[in-house]
């Protein structure tokens, strides 16, 4: 004996995992872009300047890292926000063509 499940599976709502997905990705692409400066804020002395490269008590040096992770962040949050913007689209409600009232 087998049980058929007559019931439709569940709808899912493709949009909004599509804009959640996009908002972490742009997040996440601008944490990716701006990381050298907060390892240069941390790895800096107090009562030194940050921004130094000659002061040996400065993490200044690591600022040479926005080289490479600027047009890396900047990709990802480039896709992010493609990604939530074509979310919004399959979010937003279809509305229901009008029905023809010479057909009642």
């Amino acid at each position: 004996m087998s049980v058929e499940n007559s019931e439709k599976p569940a709808e899912r709502d493709s949009g909004t995992g599509a804009v959640i997905t996009g908002l972490v990705l742009f997040l996440l692409g601008f944490v990716v872009a701006f990381f050298p400066l907060w390892i240069a804020r941390a790895n800096t002395a107090p009562g030194h300047n940050w921004m130094s490269e000659g002061d040996p008590a400065s993490g200044g040096a690591a600022i040479w890292g926005l080289m490479i992770t600027v047009p890396m962040g900047g990709l990802v949050g480039l896709l992010g926000l493609i990604v939530f913007f074509v979310g919004l689209n399959k979010a937003k409600p279809t509305s229901p063509e009008p029905e023809d009232p010479d057909s009642l």
